[in-house]
Formats: structure tokens, C-alpha cells, sequence
């Protein structure tokens, strides 16, 4: 819950007109993340052990794939140190995004380039 608590502020601070434009998220985006975040906190709030499963487009998981990384490298910076979400909100992220990478490149072989490419700079993977 810590994840998703965090998750839908930076949501909510992305998607302000305060917001410098470059780091915004497009409304589109932030309808598709936060119906995620919507399920994730039914799911986490009547499991114990957190499995979630869901159908998405190959075309827009290209779309929220680039948007996910661009929220996570535009979070990492060295003040922070990490996507600045609490411990257990880290180790989610971190198990999320290797899992949604897994998964793209078990779809297709051009998902799957794009997902490796994607792995290899994403931000925060390599941490321990």
C-alpha cells in the first residue's frame, strides 16, 4: 500500500499545470496508471500475497512502458538517491518493473528488444 500511497502523489504532482511541461503526464497516461493503481489497492487490500494479472494492447505497453521509465529516470536523481518511494515501496517497484519487463518480453520479439533496452538503463534496477 506504502507503494501505491506514493505512486498516485507523484501521480497527482506529474499531472498538475504546475507541472513544467516536460515532465507532465499526458492525460491518457495517467488514466491507464492510475486504473493499475486502482486495482493494485483492491487487490492489496483483501490478499495477503499481492498477484496481479491484466490484458494490455502491445501498442500501449509500448506507450506506458516509455512513460513508466521516463516518471522513474526523471525520480532518479542523486539527491534522491532511488525512485524516492519508502522501503517496501522500493522493493515493489523494483519487483514490479522487473516482472512488466519479463512480461514484455515474453509477448513478442520487438517488445521484447524494446524491453531489454529498456532494462539496461532502467533507473533503480541495479541497486541492491
Amino acid at each position: 500500500m506504502e507503494f501505491i500511497r506514493y505512486a498516485r502523489g507523484v501521480l497527482a504532482e506529474r499531472s498538475s499545470t504546475e507541472t513544467p511541461e516536460d515532465t507532465r503526464v499526458a492525460p491518457e497516461v495517467l488514466q491507464g496508471f492510475l486504473g493499475f493503481l486502482d486495482e493494485w489497492e483492491s487487490i492489496a487490500e483483501r490478499a495477503s500475497t499481492f498477484l496481479w494479472e491484466t490484458d494490455v494492447d502491445a501498442e500501449q505497453i509500448e506507450f506506458l512502458a516509455l512513460a513508466l521509465f521516463k516518471i522513474a529516470s526523471s525520480l532518479d536523481t542523486p539527491a534522491r538517491g532511488s525512485s524516492g518511494a519508502p522501503l517496501p515501496g522500493e522493493l515493489f517497484y523494483r519487483s514490479f518493473v522487473n516482472a512488466f519487463l519479463d512480461a514484455m518480453s515474453a509477448e513478442n520479439r520487438s517488445l521484447a528488444a524494446y524491453a531489454e533496452e529498456l532494462r539496461s538503463s532502467w533507473p533503480g534496477l541495479g541497486r541492491d
